[in-house]
């Protein structure tokens, strides 16, 4: 409340504004420092999902092609740790799980054999 009051001293607004503006215009008003903090262009986590079960795609590679979309429409972009993190989350909240396809015997896994001999 006291931020509120203090932003009311630095950025008076009259009644006949209070009437007339909503929530958003009201809070751009009061406090206007804040709208000019860009807005990261959140990715499309679905997208990126279904790309990635492609052969040769890698998170990398798909958050190189978010990072030119976003300068393109001229937005800041996520960080790619930052990208990694939220698609981790994205994929913890719908439990999503990748598939490992391949035939049967093409891949070894590496095995501890217990010989007591």
């Amino acid at each position: 409340m006291a931020k509120v009051f203090k932003a009311l001293e630095e950025h008076p607004v009259s009644e006949d504004s209070l009437n007339i503006l909503n929530d958003q215009e009201l809070h751009q008003q009061l406090f206007p420092e804040e709208s000019q903090v860009p807005v990261l262009v959140t990715p499309d986590y679905d997208y990126v999902h279904k790309e990635l079960l492609k052969s040769g795609v890698t998170l990398k590679l798909l958050w190189e092609e978010y990072v030119d979309s976003c300068r393109r429409s001229g937005k800041p972009p996520y960080m790619y740790s930052q990208f990694c993190k939220l698609y981790q989350d994205y994929v913890n909240q719908h439990r999503l799980t990748m598939h490992i396809r391949h035939r049967p015997g093409d891949y070894l896994q590496n095995q501890i054999i217990f010989n007591p001999g």
